[in-house]
């Protein structure tokens, strides 16, 4: 972060516009938007007077074994990016990249009984996924994952993910009631007698 940076937020903060503020902040910092946030309404209530050491102490709260891989794209499923982050380093992914393969095993899979909300929204990122590889060429690896959970039938995981319902759960519910209901029934013999 530059200091050009820093006197601009402070000229965004004092102005009032602190939704600026906290997008500025983010983007020349890369900390997340609740910390930038924090940061931001913190130097507003005058609370913190140092915007460089607020943001070290910020990105420190990361672990330096922190993994995530995570995607971003427009409402409509458009402009869709793919991210790796270790510990505070966050960087954009795609074909070719070491952790491509981590990134397609995540988005490729099929959730079979996955609420069709879920399946929308994911179906955005396979389709990203596919496009991206086939603008660059890729191919992915031998021992690469397949697209559907089907087809990993060499697999002993289950997907437990989302619950499966059995057609005898409602069964399940009368074998309850009628138990509650001898238990009663025997409470009100015990009392009476």
């Amino acid at each position: 972060m530059t200091q050009t940076d820093i006197d601009q937020i402070h000229s965004l903060v004092h102005e009032g516009n602190k939704l600026a503020a906290v997008k500025l902040l983010k983007d020349t910092t890369h900390i997340g938007l609740k910390e930038a946030k924090d940061i931001i309404d913190d130097f507003f209530l005058g609370k913190l007077t140092d915007l460089e050491a607020a943001v070290a102490q910020a990105k420190t709260r990361y672990s330096d074994t922190y993994e995530s891989i995570s995607a971003s794209s427009d409402p409509d499923g458009s402009n869709v990016h793919f991210f790796y982050q270790k510990g505070n380093h966050r960087e954009e992914v795609t074909p070719g990249h070491p952790m491509w393969e981590r990134v397609r095993n995540q988005y490729t899979c099929v959730w079979e009984n996955a609420p069709e909300e879920v399946k929308k929204v994911r179906e955005a990122f396979r389709k990203a996924v596919l496009e991206m590889e086939a603008k660059a060429g890729y191919t992915p690896k031998k021992n690469a994952q397949t697209t559907n959970r089907k087809e990993q039938a060499s697999s002993d995981k289950r997907d437990t993910l989302f619950i499966k319902k059995s057609p005898f759960d409602f069964l399940k519910w009368y074998f309850y009631l009628f138990i509650a209901a001898a238990i009663v029934y025997m409470i009100y013999l015990f009392i009476n007698h």
